[in-house]
């Protein structure tokens, strides 16, 4: 699991991952994407949850829904959660947003891989 920049890190290990050393799943939280560009989803990827917020003042709604789009296209298993609101840095803050509840879907999520 990474937030921001470390999206980029672990996004690129998991490009450049061979099947003996791939993470058992992913968790992009507002990942920073911008090194990395024009990558594209490995044949061993493995389970991918994305979290952003529309309003990330760094624009990372749109890398992370590509990230999305290319693990799906790819035929790979990726869950979603765009929050209207949430700006970056949310972490596991309480900002009294919907924004809040993605630690807890992070967890449903991983529970029903």
């Amino acid at each position: 699991m990474v937030f921001s920049a470390g999206g980029a890190v672990t996004m690129e290990a998991t490009y450049s991952a061979e099947s003996k050393n791939q993470p058992n799943f992913i968790a992009a939280i507002y990942p920073w994407m911008d090194i990395i560009s024009n990558q594209k989803a490995p044949s061993n990827k493995p389970p991918a949850f994305i979290s952003c917020a529309n309003d990330d003042p760094l624009n990372l709604a749109k890398p992370s829904i590509q990230i999305y789009q290319d693990w799906i296209l790819a035929g790979g298993k990726a869950e979603l959660h765009m929050f209207s609101k949430g700006g970056h840095g949310y972490g596991m803050n309480n900002i009294n947003a919907p924004v809040d509840r993605w630690s807890q879907l992070l967890i449903d999520w991983i529970l029903a891989l």
